[in-house]
């Protein structure tokens, strides 16, 4: 990417230095949103549903381990989805 290549030959104090960090920084981003939105088709998951979901839970997500926050993938989230879905099913 000519961010990464090019990019790096300006100051970071100059304009076009913070211009270029600014950018990147905020492509870095949308390819995580991207990722995960692409990670919701390719396994059917609502992603609405899921980013509402998921930023819900982020102010109780502060300390949470690595094996934690990979249970908030959307892969596993559909899969706790389905059995919270079935619990209250049998409480019904």
């Amino acid at each position: 990417m000519w961010m990464e290549t090019e990019g790096v030959k300006y100051s970071e104090g100059s304009l076009i230095g913070k211009a270029i960090t600014y950018a990147y920084t905020r492509w870095d981003n949308m390819t995580v949103i991207c990722s995960l939105l692409a990670t919701c088709r390719n396994h059917d998951v609502n992603p609405r549903d899921y980013l509402n979901d998921i930023i819900s839970r982020m102010p109780y997500q502060a300390k949470a381990t690595h094996n934690e926050l990979v249970q908030l993938l959307p892969h596993k989230w559909k899969v706790q989805l389905k059995q919270q879905r079935l619990q209250l099913q049998f409480k019904l």
